[in-house]
């Protein structure tokens, strides 16, 4: 019942909602604080508007925890290494239809 509540405040999108701020930065801080992979399963350019995705990784709480906050509705899209090698770049999709990018 949680998990159907917490994605029943987010895509409301009332953010004057007292639980609204806080129901949304939990669960970004799920989906981007981790060391988790994520495989795109088939072609991200087959018309689907969200492609299916399956996250892997070291410690199964933190794809547990990455596997939750896509099912409320923020989904951990990417990770990409920048040039300098020790910093990447998280891409976080939701609760809106927008990308948002974490350094």
């Amino acid at each position: 019942a949680g998990v159907l509540k917490a994605r029943e405040i987010l895509e409301s999108g009332q953010t004057e909602d007292r639980l609204f701020k806080s129901v949304l930065n939990l669960f970004t801080c799920l989906a981007v604080c981790h060391s988790v992979q994520v495989n795109v399963k088939g072609d991200r350019d087959d018309g689907k508007t969200e492609p299916e995705l399956s996250f892997s990784g070291m410690s199964p709480d933190e794809v547990a925890l990455v596997q939750i906050a896509d099912e409320v509705g923020i989904r951990f899209v990417s990770r990409v290494r920048k040039a300098a090698g020790n910093t990447s770049e998280v891409v976080l999709s939701g609760p809106s239809t927008s990308e948002r990018k974490f350094s």
